[in-house]
């Protein structure tokens, strides 16, 4: 299970990539003609977009997490991955939407 959770994560991180990728070009690109980036950059800015805009996780939340079984867990970090797919998926969308108006 441990290696299905390092993929769903590893997915995330991708997804994000493009999504970022893909937006910098319809909007950040066309509007002030800077240079497309590469998917690797994407993902190494959502990186580090991440670590900077990130929560401390509060210790009641860190000791409620250790109270959990394992199979809880997982399907916690499953229903994260899959609710952020979803929500890269939507900001493409409502994206394309806006490229249209742009």
């Amino acid at each position: 299970m441990t290696f299905v959770l390092l993929l769903a994560w590893c997915g995330s991180v991708v997804l994000d990539g493009v999504a970022f990728k893909v937006l910098w070009a319809w909007f950040v690109s066309a509007r002030f003609g800077l240079a497309p980036i590469s998917l690797a950059t994407a993902v190494g800015l959502g990186l580090l977009l991440g670590v900077v805009s990130s929560s401390v996780t509060s210790a009641a939340d860190y000791l409620a997490g250790q109270s959990e079984s394992e199979s809880d867990r997982n399907k916690r970090v499953l229903g994260s991955a899959f609710r952020h797919a979803f929500f890269c998926g939507s900001a493409l969308l409502i994206g394309l939407i806006v490229k249209q108006f742009a």
